[in-house]
């Protein structure tokens, strides 16, 4: 519709019902990563019922935006998975709900502008994720779609599980993996005020609710912290 060559669902749909066929023969476990199309799930859903030892994610850009992002030739909407219909990210939406997706992943990939400051077809893939992933999902998902403890478990111990990483105690004595945030503030964000050097983030400008204030990893405590 746009005059440009598209990634059609059928890109993902094939892939995806292919890795699923090898892993019922080699009898193994699968990760399918950054799951983007209702085609999709259907097939995950089967999967599951059939017993296999299958762990999916989802990017937050496809449960937030669908492919109007990108009629007005923004770059920064050019993403990997492409954003989809309206349709996609309803059935999206709705495989969280159900647990049929396990994971929210912030598919961060930062790039030189110069790699987003050029025509459409030209521009590369890719938007910077990390520090704005949670108050995405906070702002969309909401309490409609997740609650927030939902939404926390989809970021943090849904990862942790399908890698078959042990999960996270918060106890004395244990290494603190800790994030901290305060999920109702407001705050506007920028590109001049983010951390990451990549400059390619459609949310520049926008309102979220929900922030990140920093992140406690690999530490060991004997004694519980004071956060003031």
């Amino acid at each position: 519709m746009l005059g440009m060559r598209g990634v059609p669902s059928l890109a993902e749909s094939v892939q995806v019902y292919r890795n699923i066929q090898l892993l019922e023969y080699a009898d193994s476990r699968l990760i399918l990563h950054a799951i983007s199309t209702g085609e999709s799930l259907g097939m995950i859903r089967q999967a599951r019922e059939n017993g296999l030892n299958l762990g999916t994610t989802v990017p937050a850009w496809n449960l937030v935006f669908t492919d109007d992002a990108v009629k007005t030739y923004d770059t920064r909407f050019k993403l990997m998975p492409p954003l989809r219909s309206e349709s996609d990210r309803h059935d999206l939406r709705e495989a969280l709900k159900h647990h049929i997706l396990d994971a929210i992943v912030s598919q961060h990939v930062p790039l030189e502008d110069d790699q987003k400051e050029v025509e459409f077809p030209y521009a590369a893939f890719g938007a910077t994720g990390l520090e704005t992933t949670f108050a995405l999902c906070r702002s969309h998902l909401v309490p409609d779609i997740l609650t927030l403890d939902d939404l926390l478990v989809k970021l943090s111990h849904g990862p942790r599980r399908i890698l078959g990483l042990p999960a996270i105690a918060v106890e004395e004595g244990a290494v603190a993996e800790l994030t901290v945030f305060q999920p109702d503030v407001f705050w506007t964000f920028t590109i001049a005020g983010q951390a990451s050097k990549g400059r390619n983030n459609p949310l520049d400008g926008q309102q979220l609710q929900g922030r990140v204030y920093g992140v406690i990893g690999n530490q060991h405590a004997t004694r519980s912290p004071s956060l003031h």
